[in-house]
This record gives C-alpha cells, sequence and structure tokens, in this order.
C-alpha cells in the first residue's frame, strides 16, 4: 500500500513539474515545446511569412510587413498572394516604380492575371507614361482572358486618364503674346 501511495504521489509531482515548466522536464532538459522549436526553426514556407506580412501590416509596422512579403517571394518567386500585396503596398505608397517592377514580375509568369495589369496601368499613369497606361487599358478592355469586371475597370479609369489629359499646353508653358513696341515705326 506505502508503494502505491508513494507512486502515485511521484506521478503528481511529477504531472506538476511537467505543467509548470511549460511540458519541459526539468531534470533533463531536452524537450522543448512547440513555441521553442517554431522560434528556432528556418521559415521557408511563403504561406507562413505571407501571414506574417498580413500581420505585421494590421499592426502597422510597414517595413516589416513589406519584408516578410519580399521573403515570400524570395522563397516561392510564383506565390501570387505576396506579389500582389507587394505591388498594393507600392500603390499605396506612391512608389509607383516599385509597382511597375513587380507588376511586371507578375504579369512575366501569369500574363492572364488583369488585376496586375490594371496596376501596371495605375503605375505607368502616375509615373507620366500616360502613353504605355492607355495601351495597357485598350488591351484589358478588349481581352478575352480578363473577367468582366478588370474590362469595365480598364474602361473607367481610361475615361478619367483620357478627361484628365490637358486639350492644350497650360498656361505657363505658352508663349508670352508679343507685344508691339510703341517706338517702333
Amino acid at each position: 500500500m506505502l508503494i502505491v501511495t508513494l507512486a502515485v504521489m511521484l506521478s503528481a509531482i511529477t504531472a506538476v513539474v511537467f505543467w509548470v515548466s511549460g511540458g519541459i522536464p526539468v531534470m533533463t532538459g531536452w524537450y522543448r515545446t512547440a513555441d521553442a522549436m517554431t522560434q528556432q526553426m528556418p521559415i521557408n514556407d511563403p504561406q507562413y511569412m505571407y501571414t506574417r506580412a498580413l500581420e505585421y501590416q494590421h499592426d502597422g509596422e510597414e517595413g516589416m510587413a513589406q519584408a516578410a512579403a519580399r521573403r515570400a517571394t524570395i522563397i516561392d518567386p510564383g506565390y501570387m498572394p505576396a506579389h500582389k500585396f507587394l505591388i498594393a503596398e507600392a500603390l499605396k505608397g506612391r512608389d509607383f516604380e516599385a509597382a511597375a517592377s513587380e507588376s511586371r514580375k507578375v504579369l512575366q509568369n501569369r500574363p492572364d492575371d488583369g488585376e496586375t495589369a490594371l496596376g501596371l496601368a495605375v503605375a505607368y499613369e502616375n509615373m507620366g507614361q500616360k502613353d504605355r497606361a492607355e495601351e495597357i487599358y485598350r488591351d484589358a478592355m478588349n481581352s478575352r482572358t480578363f473577367n468582366n469586371m478588370v474590362r469595365d475597370r480598364a474602361r473607367e479609369n481610361l475615361e478619367i486618364m483620357m478627361q484628365r489629359r490637358p486639350m492644350s499646353p497650360p498656361d505657363a508653358a505658352r508663349p508670352a503674346p508679343v507685344k508691339a513696341d510703341p517706338a517702333s515705326p
């Protein structure tokens, strides 16, 4: 009876030690909790890095968010959510060169991606390359591979861009009118 009581007490003590230590036996020390293992393992999963980017963005850490998304694209260059995240962040931050560069990377692998094509057109338009933007908008409007929403947005963006385009040079660019010199014959 005494042996059974000691065995029960020993197992209860062991359970408490495991519970208090977070699953790490104090005596051996060679077990690790799941959290400790994830802290030490190398992260080579693009979906994990993209999720981290979204978490950083939610916390207001834009630089860390972009770095995590960039890491996801390095791990898997074909992981589109991370590329689209970088394009959206670049457009939001008005870094149109970066948005255009990232959009061209995506379109090389997926030329049928209408959203990315529109992002590239917006970047070109804001960089002052209206002719290239117009070409992309027109191609998107006439594309059979893009869905109706993309074609409609391309049409709307093209109409807005054409309304903004000046028909004549601004007043500052026009030459001043020549006045006749009253002293000349």
